[in-house]
């Protein structure tokens, strides 16, 4: 009998992600196969294969300082983006650290989860839970893009075209849920 696969599918669109050996080593997004409800996991040729109908979960507390779990995927960076630092994606298709001093540097898209160079791809997370033990979050409170080039803060901007973008909520001192908001405001100080 298949296992009852609703515990993510609102989540993160409708993706599943695993938890087990595989993913640790080899972490890629995984969904599930609306016709025979099995997973599916993307490999780095873009292919699909059917691994079942075991059910898989984001792992809330990444073990190791520097990683997350969630979706996850492969852009191209357009500079240096170190791991833990957010960014936008660029008219050229390449990814750009975020800066909510304006709005031409903002919409965060993802955290950067492997660190990329101009033209290199980048290993990111779009959304799910991302461990850094450089940071020190109260727990529950609400995340922001910052006005410093890829970073976050529990802070939201305040100056004249700064923009502000929800990026998720601190569930511990170092592990965050990242789920960034797709509206973001541009706010006009007087």
């Amino acid at each position: 009998m298949k296992k009852i696969l609703i515990l993510l599918m609102l989540l993160c669109s409708l993706f599943v992600y695993a938890t087990d050996d595989y993913i640790t080593n080899n972490p890629r997004t995984w969904i599930v196969n609306p016709a025979d409800g099995d997973i599916l996991s993307w490999n780095s040729t873009g292919k699909y294969f059917d691994v079942g109908s075991d059910i898989y979960m984001i792992d809330s507390t990444p073990a190791v300082d520097s990683t997350g779990s969630g979706t996850m995927s492969i852009l191209t960076a357009g500079e240096i983006i170190d791991v833990g630092e957010v960014f936008y994606m660029k008219s050229d298709g390449e990814i750009y650290l975020a800066d909510a001093d304006a709005l031409v540097t903002m919409q965060v898209l993802g955290i950067a989860v492997g660190s990329g160079t101009n033209g290199v791809a980048c290993d990111i997370m779009t959304c799910g839970y991302f461990r850094n033990d450089a940071w020190n979050w109260t727990p529950g409170a609400t995340l922001y893009a910052s006005v410093t080039a890829g970073g976050i803060s529990n802070t939201a901007p305040v100056g004249d075209n700064d923009v502000v973008q929800v990026l998720g909520i601190a569930m511990s001192a170092d592990v965050i849920y990242f789920d960034p908001e797709r509206t973001v405001i541009e706010l006009s100080v007087p």
